[in-house]
């Protein structure tokens, strides 16, 4: 799969959003961040600006650190929130998870599948689940496209520049209850000295800079807390706002 060519956006754009009601602008000094379950916005747009200052001066709202992709909507925000970290006493699948689940459900089921029929059915997987076998991570229809060519990628094998051995072995132990997280495995991290698992390692360096130009938005960079250890630095520092039955 050719990669695609980065955009330039400057060296800090950031990500905006506006939100709109009966068609008019909400300004960031009229927001009521009380949370209440009043209709507060019933629309929104999202623009990259080459810099938070330009952002600011046009009135908007900061979504993340980056460029806006496929992934900024507020859709896919509230599945990042959903799906980032899981509860161990009900357990749901991260959605770094569930892409693996999708991807071996789909090849499983057809081990003589295309890569095009594999990336549509894995986005449409991590769109509306499996019954009884992957739960939905609720995506857009372009973020979820933007996790199945991730996990395409990283599911190559070894030899064509992916992950298949580390995260089949990863996933096995996630399927058998033992990632969450185990001291002994290292898995997803080892507690010791925080270094990521192997797959998620190989995971970052084969698809971590082309996923995050497609997608735009990243748990990290719209400042979203993961099970996994990061450098603090690394977390983006954005404020979080509700928007009622938007």
């Amino acid at each position: 799969m050719k990669p695609c060519s980065l955009r330039d956006h400057g060296t800090d754009p950031v990500c905006g959003i506006e939100f709109t009601r009966d068609g008019r602008k909400i300004m960031p000094d009229e927001y009521d961040a009380s949370c209440s379950s009043e209709k507060i916005a019933d629309g929104y747009r999202v623009k990259t600006f080459r810099d938070d200052d330009a952002r600011v001066k046009k009135g908007y709202f900061l979504l993340h650190q980056g460029a806006c992709g496929v992934c900024s909507t507020a859709k896919d925000m509230a599945s990042f929130m959903r799906n980032s970290f899981p509860d161990f006493m009900n357990p749901t699948p991260t959605i770094d998870t569930m892409s693996f689940l999708c991807q071996k459900f789909v090849v499983s089921s057809n081990p003589l599948i295309t890569p095009k029929e594999l990336v549509d059915q894995v986005s449409m997987c991590l769109q509306y689940g499996i019954p009884n076998i992957v739960p939905s991570a609720d995506l857009s229809e372009t973020c979820a496209y933007a996790w199945a060519i991730n996990v395409f990628l990283t599911g190559l094998p070894e030899n064509d520049g992916g992950c298949n051995d580390v995260c089949t072995l990863m996933l096995n132990l996630i399927l058998n209850n033992q990632c969450i997280p185990n001291i002994e495995l290292k898995c997803p991290y080892d507690p010791v000295d925080c270094a990521l698992q192997e797959c998620l390692q190989c995971d970052d360096s084969v698809s971590g800079a082309q996923f995050i130009e497609l997608a735009g938005m990243t748990r990290r960079n719209a400042g979203l807390h993961t099970l996994l250890p990061r450098p603090c630095g690394s977390l983006a520092d954005v404020p979080h706002m509700c928007v009622a039955s938007l």
